[in-house]
Order: structure tokens, then C-alpha cells, then sequence
């Protein structure tokens, strides 16, 4: 056993960061609906172990879910969990409803994933 500088990692963080929940697919996407129709916009979260994903409309910063309850009275809205994807279902979708949304992971360092949703009227 060796042990290291100050900079250097015990076993305990390495171990503590590989259950850390992540992304699969880092990139932002991008949905293109048109209206009318439903919307389906899908995070999928690995490792998320007893966290919770919430679901932040990014233009006024509204939360509208967090795991399966959503927080607005638009009955549009509703959540789909599926092992490790999480869905916000726009039913009805309306031009109002184009903008960015925001996949969020509460854990050590809050994780966030932006999906944009494009409506086409």
C-alpha cells in the first residue's frame, strides 16, 4: 500500500465517483414536434441510485417535475419512468411549448441535461 501526495485520490472517493449518476449520452438534444401532437422528451440517467430527476422549464426556470409528481396544473404534462430513462410526455403540444427544457439530477455535483423542443405549427 502506498500512499500518495495530497492531490492524489483515496480508494474510497475513486470508488464514491464511479456510483455517481451520469449521462449516457452527454449531448444536448434537440425534439421537433409538430403541433398538436406529443411530445416525448427522454433523459436517461445511469447510476442515479435513490436520487431524484426533476424537470425545469429553463425560460422562466419553473419546476415541473420531480421523479413522478409534477408540480403545474397543466394536465398536458405527465412523467413515464422506465428503468434508467425518464420521460416528460407534452401531450397537445402548442407553439407556447417550444423552448428548452432541462433534465436535472440532484446529486453531489447537480448534473443537468438541456433538451430543446422545437414546434412546428
Amino acid at each position: 500500500f502506498c500512499i500518495g501526495n495530497s492531490n492524489s485520490k483515496t480508494m474510497l472517493e475513486m470508488d464514491s465517483n464511479l456510483h455517481q449518476p451520469q449521462f449516457p449520452d452527454p449531448m444536448d438534444m434537440v425534439y421537433t414536434v409538430q403541433a398538436g401532437t406529443t411530445a416525448f422528451l427522454e433523459c436517461q440517467v445511469e447510476g442515479l441510485n435513490n436520487r431524484s430527476v426533476s424537470w425545469v422549464r429553463k425560460r422562466d426556470r419553473h419546476i415541473l417535475a420531480v421523479d413522478w409528481e409534477v408540480f403545474i396544473s397543466d394536465q398536458r404534462l405527465s412523467i413515464l419512468h422506465s428503468d434508467d430513462r425518464w420521460t416528460l410526455i407534452i401531450r397537445d403540444v402548442r407553439a407556447r411549448d417550444e423552448g428548452t427544457y432541462q433534465c436535472q439530477v440532484s446529486a453531489k455535483n447537480r448534473l443537468s441535461k438541456l433538451i430543446d423542443l422545437v414546434v412546428v405549427v
